[in-house]
């Protein structure tokens, strides 16, 4: 590509954000740590030994936090749109503004895990090495984070190429190579393969405007809703929790979600639900940890008990935490971006 060549056509939104996202990511995060994880510290049986139809909702959410990443960061840092002098620059602005966003804070939150939680040392620091997912050995929760953070160090190579073939070939060839490996000496986490396909999807979608409208109607839902049912239930291959059966569930629950997102960003109350969708990382890096010490420092004996307590006292007290953090932590960085640019000579 030449500097004459005209940028791929990416979608555009107001401020960089599309507000059925805020919406999404607050719903989902607030099904998995309120509802999903919550049922961890409550007495049996599990959500999941109630009713399937909890863990298919959990693998829809999984794969919609995938696809939200990889559309948003292609809507602000398309690597092909540039030309290939500015690559350095935007490959510098996205590690800095977008990586290591995300990376500190998860590697203080694998110190939580270790000093509070008493997790395994090892898991941890292979996690934080971004090797946990290839070595199969991911630690509790956080294999979910441990996993996204490998798609972001991923998205530069996966958004470099102009055609739409190019994510998706480049996300076949890691795939295909994870496999053999996994084939020939063990090792590689299915879920990091599983999860990687919503996020290259959220690349494609984000440079087709007809395939995002697409996505978001109504006969789009309801096929894809059908699909997703009819597939999750069907009594001969039916999907195992950690195995690439679950792929299509992650995959065919994006249509009916954005169809969701789309109407619920219409109703007022849309600052609630940003606000929530800020804070939705800190809050996934940071709600065992408060259920943990909430838990141990007021130990209840009964199911509705300890459920109350932490839905009205370790959930909120995790949501404000987790805005202030991510507040303060955002401030930082953009404070460190301003000081080397004025040092910068």
């Amino acid at each position: 590509m030449t500097d004459t060549q005209p940028a791929i056509p990416v979608i555009r939104a107001p401020s960089g954000r599309l507000g059925l996202f805020d919406v999404l990511r607050a719903i989902a995060m607030l099904y998995i740590v309120g509802v999903w994880h919550l049922s961890d510290y409550l007495p049996k049986p599990h959500l999941r030994a109630i009713s399937p139809a909890f863990f298919i909702f959990t693998n829809v959410c999984l794969g919609l936090f995938c696809f939200i990443s990889g559309f948003l960061l292609t809507i602000k840092y398309d690597f092909a749109a540039v030309p290939p002098g500015g690559r350095t620059s935007l490959l510098v602005e996205f590690f800095r503004n977008r990586f290591l966003r995300i990376y500190p804070l998860f590697v203080l939150t694998l110190i939580l895990y270790w000093q509070v939680l008493g997790s395994a040392v090892r898991p941890l620091l292979l996690s934080a090495l971004l090797v946990s997912g290839v070595l199969d050995r991911q630690p509790g929760t956080l294999w979910f984070i441990g996993n996204l953070v490998v798609y972001y160090a991923l998205f530069p190579m996966l958004s470099l190429g102009r055609t739409t073939l190019w994510p998706i070939g480049v996300g076949l060839t890691l795939a295909v190579g994870a496999l053999a490996i996994r084939k020939s000496f063990g090792g590689v986490d299915l879920r990091l393969l599983t999860y990687m396909a919503p996020f290259v999807f959220g690349i494609v979608v984000a440079r087709k405007q007809w395939l995002f409208d697409a996505l978001r109607g109504r006969w789009m839902a309801v096929l894809s809703a059908v699909l997703l049912v009819s597939y999750s239930f069907n009594p001969w291959w039916p999907p195992r929790e950690g195995g690439p059966t679950i792929l299509p569930q992650a995959m065919l629950g994006l249509a009916p979600m954005l169809w969701l997102g789309e109407w619920l960003s219409r109703l007022p109350g849309q600052a609630g639900f940003a606000a929530l969708s800020y804070a939705s990382f800190c809050v996934y890096l940071l709600h065992r940890v408060v259920y943990g010490i909430t838990r141990h420092e007021w130990h209840t004996g009964t199911g509705i008990a300890t459920a109350l307590l932490l839905l009205g006292i370790a959930l909120p007290v995790t949501f404000a935490a987790s805005y202030v953090l991510q507040h303060g932590y955002d401030k930082l960085i953009n404070w460190m971006a301003g000081r080397s640019r004025r040092l910068a000579p």
